[in-house]
């Protein structure tokens, strides 16, 4: 019973922490679509990739490679709430690659470039740390002018791999400050709804059922949270309990724990409700106790009907 109990209390907090997660997912999704996060990293990758890479004119590199009209066809055509050009937010390697080649390597009119042709106005730049580099891509070609591109678009798709580290960092110290101040003002306090759950058990039947179903139709997850009667949310009686330094520190490590569990994300949480219930429902049955030959005549023997339900699917 008491494991019984515990594993349903933990499948009701789990998907607390699911409803909440999806909640504060889409309003960091939001403020990153407000704030053009994704757009301004990748620009900022690319400018930190070209660095200091400078052509006639002491014009940087990062500073016309935009403006080539590779770059514009994926820019869109209206503004941004800022007034400013809309940014692409996905580049392929091999678009930077031509870009990056017909600024600092300008196809001349009525000649095909050749390899030798686009290494001597590479080696005619001026002479920084980035020229250097740009062309020891070109040199590992041997002369091939189609290797040298591949070079330049798998250098980017690596150089890709850290500004998506960048993003991830950014998007996740966003999504946790989200997810406290969230967590705060619709008082998702751990504590409180770990304890109700473990003295309710109707409360916590109703709540594992709720979570069996979201598990089997994820599709259907909005309604969960409209249906849970777990104690979220700020009320005169929970105010009324905070009588106490103790009281308001028990809520305060309740919010910030709630905060921390709901910024892993929807997806953690998900999969971590489908493995909970599946564990409670496909279980192993327990031994049953060999039976001793009674001495006087057994009573009525009771017939106790197990009810299997089926592990829940996983969505792919």
């Amino acid at each position: 019973m008491f494991g019984s109990a515990v594993l349903e209390v933990a499948i009701g907090l789990t998907l607390v922490y699911l409803l909440f997660s999806l909640v504060c997912s889409a309003i960091n999704e939001f403020i990153a679509r407000l704030l053009k996060w994704r757009s301004k990293t990748l620009e900022d990758g690319i400018k930190s990739m070209l660095g200091d890479l400078e052509i006639g004119g002491g014009q940087l590199v990062k500073d016309k490679i935009y403006n080539t009209p590779l770059f514009k066809g994926l820019i869109g055509k209206g503004k941004a709430w800022t007034g400013r050009d809309i940014k692409p937010t996905y580049i392929p390697s091999r678009t930077f690659a031509l870009a990056l080649l017909d600024v600092v390597a300008p196809s001349q009119k009525d000649k095909v470039d050749t390899f030798d042709s686009v290494r001597a106005k590479v080696g005619s730049l001026h002479d920084t740390g980035m020229k250097q580099s740009l062309l020891g891509l070109l040199d590992s070609a041997e002369g091939d002018l189609k290797r040298a591109r591949e070079n330049i678009e798998r250098w980017f798709d690596e150089s890709m791999d850290q500004v998506t580290a960048w993003y991830k960092r950014t998007a996740n110290t966003w999504l946790f400050i989200v997810s406290v101040l969230v967590c705060a003002i619709m008082n998702a306090d751990s504590v409180a709804v770990g304890t109700t759950l473990w003295r309710d058990p109707s409360l916590r039947a109703a709540v594992v059922n709720q979570a069996e179903k979201t598990a089997k139709k994820p599709e259907e997850i909005d309604k969960a949270l409209q249906q849970l009667k777990v104690p979220i949310g700020w009320t005169s009686n929970a105010l009324k309990d905070l009588d106490s330094f103790e009281k308001w520190a028990e809520k305060i490590v309740g919010l910030l724990f709630t905060g921390i569990a709901v910024s892993l994300g929807a997806p953690f949480w998900f999969d971590m409700l489908n493995k909970l219930v599946n564990f409670r429902t496909g279980g192993n049955k327990p031994e049953k106790t060999p039976a001793v030959e009674p001495l006087t005549p057994p009573p009525q023997r009771l017939e106790i009907i197990a009810t299997a339900v089926p592990p829940a699917a996983l969505k792919p």
